[in-house]
């Protein structure tokens, strides 16, 4: 990470992935990368602490729109020259039966030209993590039924955190 910019590609059965990743950077005094989310999440509270936690939201979609399709991939050939490091989902949404999604290849395309673009290379690093349960198969339910995301899945997200922290600490 000290020589190339680092695209981490994972898998997304849960909103805990990136999290997770992140933290086990962290932990190890690695550089934490910007993260590719969707626009869904920019939601009041949980915006703000996103972008400053290096959240970078998009469009779910913008095939027919060139402005935004060329303005994201010179902003990703500008993080790759700063020799930044990135990360997203390569299914653009979580799987919600904890079965791997088939691939948007939208951005990893972008990352690719955004190499092309910059004197610098990047490196890809596919990630997927695994887990016994999922922790949030109940509210990827409901949304599948049509109920709407709110604040209660950030504190189910926030107790999650707390777990994984002492179970962490406890395999170290």
């Amino acid at each position: 990470m000290k020589q190339h910019s680092v695209a981490f590609i994972l898998t997304h059965k849960t909103y805990l992935d990136t999290v997770v990743l992140v933290n086990t950077l962290a932990r190890y005094g690695m550089p934490i990368p910007y993260t590719f989310g969707g626009i869904n999440l920019a939601f009041p509270g949980f915006k703000q602490l996103g972008k400053n936690s290096g959240l970078i939201f998009i469009r779910r979609s913008f095939k027919d729109n060139p402005v935004y399709k060329a303005s994201l991939r010179h902003y990703i050939s500008c993080l790759i020259e700063n020799g930044d490091h990135l990360t997203w989902n390569i299914e653009g949404t979580r799987s919600r039966t904890g079965k791997i999604v088939y691939p948007q290849m939208g951005i990893l395309k972008y990352i690719m030209e955004g190499e092309k673009d910059s004197s610098r290379s990047i490196k890809y690093v596919p990630v997927s993590i695994v887990y016994d349960l999922i922790p949030d198969v109940k509210t990827m339910t409901e949304e599948g039924k049509g109920k709407e995301k709110n604040l209660k899945m950030l504190l189910s997200l926030s107790n999650t955190l707390k777990v994984l922290e002492i179970n962490m600490e406890k395999q170290l």
